[in-house]
């Protein structure tokens, strides 16, 4: 009987241990295979090719050939054993864990040391090289390229059947993962074995529309399409409805439905047409509405319907349509709206294009580009323009052709002037000119035409031609064309500002007028400019052919305004004016922002005998460094450490008059004194300036303060000679050294030029590479490690007492023998190289600490620098990982020491770790006896020595002593009869003599791990015990309850245990003292008792056991009301109800005839009791009453006073009734331990 109930509770463990394990799918694998629902076989396994033969035995070679397949299946999951199916598709980089059940084929002769070898699909990615054992038949390893070997050990080339597991936990490889969402992923094993995985899309979507016209130009119909879930997503009761926009139709019997193909990079493709009837289509007016019968939606739709243009002919120009669809569902509400555009072409349009050298406008008109069909009598056009300018009957009609994206192509030739008549005309001070199509039209054209100054006109200013046109239909267009008078056009030619001098040029009489008494006046913008005498030429324009000043024109310089005047009795031709002038900057020095300009006023009397005037003006704004009369600017130098200042001062060429130069330098830079030169200079002519020679110690005075301990040094040099011209430009070079300072990024200096009691800023400034750069730190990881790299003071600073701390994250553990700090090489541009053959000396460069391993993970270390560091170094090391796949391993690092001012920076990196791992398994038909070793009571005893003999017990085969868990196992045995002996008990037991003179034990191995489970009966030493009972006032045992053992000495806790079903706890084991012991948590409905129970528990002199009883008992609360009338006397019969937790526990409870309800057994909590029928003759009061019961009391608890309730006589007021509160059930599973029962069942069989 004990044997059917122990295979029944083994079945039931081992159904229970299946229920735990992942649930996963099995999917396709090679060819030949038998394919089930859920499982693929693999080739079968006994098939093999490159093999030797020895007798009936397939001899493998020292590594297994792949075509000797010993994969039986794959099967791929996430992290919780779910299969990526439909349901459940994989992100492009999620983690994945790859199961394969492995198996030797029968047959197969292998010998230690034979490997099996395949690689991972690309599909996958290692993070980190994977090892394992497969049990105890070898081992295997996983590189992080994917190669994946097996290795088979002797027991696995001295056993039959042996198979096992292998599983590697690694993640998908976004890179090699395209196509379909439904991906094969083929495992390169044998003749292949592919598994089958969903994946979910990138950038997929709920809803998604657009849309297009039939043609760009000119459209008529618009498609629309409605992607649906393309991110594969479950929606339940999906429905789509679209809003067509105002002035469109939807075109009935467009609408189809597709089924869509989705991509996991997101793109999508149209696949085939989704049957009507697996949708409900509905429309409405413009609102269409799309119900789809799969429910919840997993799959991908696209809709598209057509709409048409309602009246066309209204619509000119770009016309947007705006279309908005929904998406609803269980939880959904998305929306999305796309927007397209058709161009029309317009009615009617004009443009035209003046030729300033022919004083001629190029008209093109594009009449009825919308392509509406016109009648004969409407098909004409009125085009009018100013009588300023003459039409030039050269009119021209073209055919044009439009295709659907709005190109045109206009026809080679124009059509024949007998389509159309032409009629000019004018129309008051207009002319104008009627075009009338000789037949109805429904083509495009465009109408070239040309229009003229007329002679007798004079163009002496810019203006502005408009030219409208109207049609038969009424629409109407115009231009305006621009035009520029050409009497006078100037320009600037060049700038000198080595001489300060300014080339000007301007045009005269561009179109060629008849001028008389012609005079041009050249006005300057300010006092600044001088004409340069001798400059001026006047030149034909077209022979290049010199006037003669005297002859052809005079010449006459004005002083106010200044400028000069030139007189020519008349012009015909054009001619070009050349000439230049002086600048001068100290004029206007002080003028913000300061110009340089002049304007041509030309006036002349025409043909007609009126008078007209023409101008045109050009002005220069000079280089800011000649603005600002000097400029600084300086040149950092990585491999010294200094700065050179170069200042450049009196670019205005003024003569000096106490002139000086004054640069306050800032703290954070030493000045070399005996870098300072003052020298002169001049200007380039672009501007920029060019050294001298040096001036003479005599030229000027040097005084140089020193830096302070709030300022840096000053340089002051005064000019003692009055220079002029050339020499009076006078520049000052020096260096500043940044050694032994802490570098910054950017340093900013201005110096003072005074002159003539004027002062003039000058500043300048210098970037540092890798300036302000203390440290800076960065980490990638490599494989199950980390690699650390930490820039150190890559901006040279100077640093005494300089310390690192690096404080890396708790998942993380540094590697001490990986630390390296090295020295760099810098070059003239300041890039910091690693230079490895220069590496610190622990002890003698730095000191390295590291700290504990602390009890949160995290852990720390300095590395302090035992001399003042001024260059770069690069610090390199190592930690191992202890994260999770994709948990973030962070790491800061701190800088600090010493300068003029204490130095402090920090840099933190953070690093996404990934992870691979792999385990693997392996059994064959040998099996295992495990002893599992108790001391009757389920606690498992150590040190209990065995010994397996054979059959007849002449041969020892096996020994051992069990483990700490109790636990000895014989592994490797064949199947058979064998002697079992127990020859030592543990220290305080008693050996057992069955035990001690041998039991038989019988061995039969299957495909599965077969476990001998002996529980082995000792004379057991019983430990101390306290027992307390838990009982209520009925003396009726209470299970649940949580006491707590406390140490009056220490106030330790030293134990704590639950009341079991008997309502009993056992405290085993413990020491001989005084011990409180308290209440901390009741049954639930009981209240906790805080009455707290003091035990001694102590030896007698007999050494006998002293055991300890203890009673404790357990309360619930009570409660109790009062019912009276409005004179205060009792009332009996009045009926309540007591709601618990929202719900109505108790209902029918009546007042005694002293007016009294007593309430009992109540459970700590919040009550509500309500009157649910008064008294005969009273008024029902259901108003409820809320009361709390304490969750613990001292001792026995006292009952509650509810309050008094009063019954009043009828009234005509209603009663006021109350609302009951929603019940909430708690309810909590309790889960008993197979394992156990199992144990104690066979105990019990021992014991029979």
């Amino acid at each position: 009987m004990y044997k059917k109930i122990f295979y029944t509770l083994t079945a039931a463990m081992l159904i229970f241990t299946a229920a735990l394990q992942p649930v996963t799918t099995v999917f396709a694998t090679s060819e030949n295979q038998e394919t089930s629902a859920n499982n693929v076989n693999s080739t079968d396994n006994t098939e093999a090719t490159n093999e030797t033969t020895s007798g009936n035995k397939t001899v493998a070679q020292a590594s297994i050939p792949e075509s000797t397949n010993i994969i039986n299946t794959i099967t791929i999951t996430d992290q919780d054993g779910n299969p990526f199916d439909e349901a459940n598709p994989a992100g492009l980089s999620d983690p994945a864990n790859i199961h394969f059940d492995w198996s030797i084929p029968n047959g197969l002769i292998i010998e230690a040391g034979d490997t099996y070898e395949f690689d991972l699909p690309a599909e996958f990615i290692m993070y980190a090289a994977v090892s394992g054992t497969l049990n105890d038949y070898g081992t295997f390893t996983v590189d992080e390229s994917g190669h994946v070997t097996m290795t088979f050990n002797e027991n696995a080339a001295t056993s039959d059947g042996v198979h096992g597991t292998l599983d590697i936990h690694t993640t998908f490889n976004e890179e090699a993962i395209n196509g379909s969402t439904n991906q094969q992923i083929e495992f390169p094993i044998n003749d292949g074995i592919s598994v089958d995985v969903n994946f979910k899309p990138k950038n997929g979507a709920l809803i998604a529309k657009g849309g297009f016209f039939d043609q760009d130009y000119n459209g008529n119909t618009a498609t629309w399409t409605i992607n649906v879930n393309s991110g594969l997503d479950s929606i339940a009761n999906a429905t789509v409805t679209d809003e067509i926009p105002v002035g469109l139709l939807y075109n009935s019997g467009s609408l189809v439905v597709y089924q869509l193909n989705v991509n996991v990079d997101g793109s999508v493709s149209r696949g085939s047409i989704v049957d009507p009837s697996e949708y409900q289509f509905d429309e409405n007016g413009n609102q269409l509405s799309i119900v789809f019968n799969e429910n919840p939606l997993t799959h991908a739709y696209q809709i598209e319907y057509k709409t048409d243009v309602e009246n066309p002919e209204a619509l000119s120009g770009v016309v947007s349509f705006e279309n908005n669809a929904h998406l609803t569902g269980d939880d959904i509400n998305e929306s999305t709206k796309s927007t397209i555009t058709t161009s029309y072409g317009k009615p009617i349009d004009k443009t035209g294009i003046y030729d300033a050298n022919t004083q001629t406008f190029n008209w093109e008109i594009r009449y009825n580009y919308n392509e509406q069909s016109i009648e004969q009598k409407n098909a004409w056009l009125l085009d009018t323009f100013p009588n300023s300018f003459d039409f030039n009957n050269d009119l021209q009609v073209y055919e044009v052709s439009i295709d659907a994206n709005g190109n045109e192509t206009i026809s080679a030739t124009p059509i024949d002037p007998s389509e159309y008549s032409l009629t000019p005309g004018t129309s008051g001070d207009n002319n104008q000119f009627t075009l009338q199509f000789n037949q109805a039209i429904d083509k495009a054209y465009i109408i070239k035409y040309s229009t003229t100054v007329n002679p007798n006109y004079i163009i002496d200013e810019n203006g502005v031609l408009t030219n409208s046109v109207i049609t038969g239909g009424g629409n109407n267009a115009h231009y305006d064309g621009h035009y520029n008078q050409h009497a006078v056009i100037k320009s600037l030619e060049s700038i000198n500002y080595t001489t300060s001098v300014a080339t000007w040029n301007y045009t005269v009489n561009g179109d060629g007028y008849t001028m008389h008494d012609v005079t041009i006046n050249d006005v300057f913008s300010n006092e600044a400019l001088d004409y340069v005498n001798g400059s001026l030429q006047v030149r034909d324009a077209e022979t290049n052919e010199l006037l003669q000043q005297g002859t052809d024109y005079t010449f006459t310089l004005i002083d106010t305004p200044k400028g000069f005047q030139l007189h020519f009795d008349s012009l015909d031709k054009k001619i070009n004016v050349h000439y230049q002038t002086h600048f001068d900057m100290s004029i206007l020095e002080h003028v913000p922002d300061a110009v340089f300009g002049n304007t041509a006023i030309i006036n002349w009397t025409g043909d007609d005998g009126n008078s007209y005037t023409s101008s045109d003006d050009k002005s220069f704004k000079p280089d800011q460094e000649f603005s600002d009369n000097g400029s600084k600017s300086g040149v950092y130098d990585p491999l010294t450490k200094e700065i050179t200042w170069t200042i450049y001062t009196n670019t205005h060429l003024s003569p000096l008059n106490g002139a000086s130069i004054t640069d306050q330098l800032s703290i954070d830079q030493v000045l070399i004194e005996d870098s300072i030169e003052v020298f002169h200079y001049t200007v380039g002519p672009d501007g920029k300036p060019i050294r001298d020679q040096n001036l003479q110690p005599g030229d000027y005075t040097l005084v140089v303060t020193p830096a302070t301990a709030t300022a840096g040094a000053k340089i002051e040099i005064a000019i003692n000679l009055n220079f002029a011209g050339v020499s009076s430009a006078i520049g000052v070079e020096f260096k500043t050294s940044l050694d032994n300072r802490t570098v910054a990024d950017n340093y900013e200096n201005q110096a003072v030029f005074k002159n003539n009691n004027l002062e003039y800023p000058i500043s300048g400034e210098v970037s540092v590479p890798h300036g302000g750069e203390l440290i800076e730190k960065a980490g990638v990881q490599a494989g199950k490690n980390i690699d650390w790299t930490v820039n150190i003071n890559f901006s040279q600073s100077t640093i005494s007492e300089a310390v690192i701390e690096d404080s890396p994250s708790n998942n993380q553990i540094i590697l001490p023998d990986t630390f390296h700090i090295y020295g760099t090489n810098v070059d003239q541009n300041g890039n910091v190289t690693l230079n490895t053959n220069d590496e610190l000396v622990a002890g003698v460069d730095y000191n390295l600490e590291l700290g504990p391993v602390e009890t949160d993970g995290t852990q720390t270390f300095k590395i302090s620098f035992l001399k003042t560091i001024n260059e770069p170094y690069v610090l390199k090391y190592s930690s191992y990982i202890d994260a999770n796949d994709r948990e973030a391993v962070t790491n800061k690092v701190n800088i600090s020491g010493k300068n003029i001012v204490d130095i402090n920076d920090d840099s933190q990196e953070t690093i996404i770790i990934h992870d691979s791992t792999g385990e693997g398994t392996g059994t064959g038909h040998r099996g295992s006896l495990r002893i599992n070793k108790t001391d009757g009571q389920s606690k498992v005893l150590a040190g209990a020595k065995f010994e397996l003999y054979n059959e007849d017990g002449t041969i020892l085969l096996r020994s051992g002593e069990t483990d700490s868990l109790g636990v000895l196992n014989f592994e490797e045995i064949r199947s058979g009869d064998y002697i079992l002996k127990e020859v030592e008990a543990p220290s305080g037991y008693w050996l057992d003599p069955i035990l001690a003179q041998g039991i038989p034990v019988h061995l039969e191995n299957t495909d599965e791990l077969t476990e001998n489970n002996i529980t082995v009966s000792d004379l057991v030493n019983n430990p101390t015990t306290i027992t307390l009972t838990k009982e209520d006032t009925q003396h009726n045992t209470i299970p649940g309850a949580t006491y707590v053992l406390i140490d009056t000495i220490s106030g330790a806790t030293v134990a704590q245990a639950t009341t079991d079903a008997s309502g009993k706890i056992i405290f085993e084991a413990i020491p001989f003292g005084t011990y409180i012991i308290r209440e901390v948590n009741a049954p639930n409905g009981w209240l906790v008792n805080t009455d707290d129970k003091i035990i001694t528990l102590k030896p007698d002199t007999t050494n006998r056991e002293n055991n300890l009883n203890v009673t404790v008992l357990e309360y619930k609360g009570s409660a109790y009301l009062y019912k009276v009338n409005s004179e205060n006397k009792p009332l009996a019969g009045a009926k309540f109800a007591l709601r618990y937790n929202g719900q109505v526990i108790q209902q029918e409870l009546a007042t005694n005839s002293d007016g009294y309800i007593h309430l009992t057994d109540l459970a700590p909590g919040t009550y509500q009791i309500y009157e649910t029928s008064a008294p005969t003759g009273y008024v029902l009061d259901s108003t409820p009453i809320q009361f709390i019961i304490p969750n613990a009391a001292n001792g026995e608890p006292q009952e509650v006073n509810i309050g008094t309730f009063v019954n009043h006589l009828p009234t005509p007021e209603l009663p006021v009734t109350g609302n009951d509160q929603p019940a909430i059930l708690v309810f909590i599973g309790l889960f008993s331990s197979v394992t156990g029962l199992i144990i104690y069942i066979k105990r019990s069989k021992r014991q029979l």
